[in-house]
């Protein structure tokens, strides 16, 4: 799925700033992703 990849990988500033922003940030993977969108479509 188009545009799926950012959401997988986080760059250094990215998570420097989530950190800073006390932002609670739950990473997965592109198949974990893909699952949730084509169950939610279904």
């Amino acid at each position: 799925m188009f545009g799926i990849y950012p959401y997988t990988t986080v760059t250094e500033k990215q998570r420097t700033a989530m950190e800073a922003a006390q932002v609670q940030y739950v990473y997965q993977s592109v198949a974990e992703l893909v699952e949730t969108v084509c169950l939610k479509l279904l």
